[in-house]
């Protein structure tokens, strides 16, 4: 096997994020704000736990659910290169947008993503494939949701 397509095969292995063409705008925005608040969501989306379960911050146990993330402003300005002044009114900004939601604690900081679970599942985008022989070849029987009447 070439050596391009072995790493490129190592880049897909890891996974996909499926990213709204609304932060993509913000993130190439002239407007510096709109540029700023577009990385951060995307970092949100991007460090989102995709599961619940429990995450330790210290000797804290802190429960966590699918499409949170429990940080602090600190990893969020190494992460993303924001300083810590400017995250609040970022992060003031997307829960005006209704985009997230923000619990400040006093050691942490637990962000939600409005509407997670909707961004992030898989659409049907194939009809279920009936038993029995195929009348059309596969490439013929292709269901695209979005030309249907």
């Amino acid at each position: 096997m070439k050596q391009s397509k072995i790493k490129s095969l190592k880049i897909l292995s890891k996974g996909f994020l499926k990213v709204p063409n609304d932060v993509l705008e913000d993130i190439y925005s002239n407007n510096v704000i709109t540029r700023l608040c577009g990385k951060l969501y995307l970092c949100l989306l991007y460090h989102a736990y995709f599961a619940d379960g429990m995450i330790t911050i210290g000797k804290l146990c802190v429960p966590c659910k699918r499409g949170e993330w429990v940080t602090t402003y600190r990893t969020i300005e190494e992460k993303t290169g924001i300083s810590i002044s400017c995250i609040s009114m970022l992060l003031d900004i997307l829960v005006n947008k209704e985009l997230i939601t923000v619990r400040r604690f006093s050691r942490f900081t637990v962000i939600t993503i409005v509407r997670y679970d909707d961004m992030m599942k898989t659409p049907l985008t194939f009809p279920p494939v009936l038993p029995g022989k195929p009348s059309a070849p596969v490439a013929a029987r292709i269901y695209y949701p979005r030309l249907a009447d």
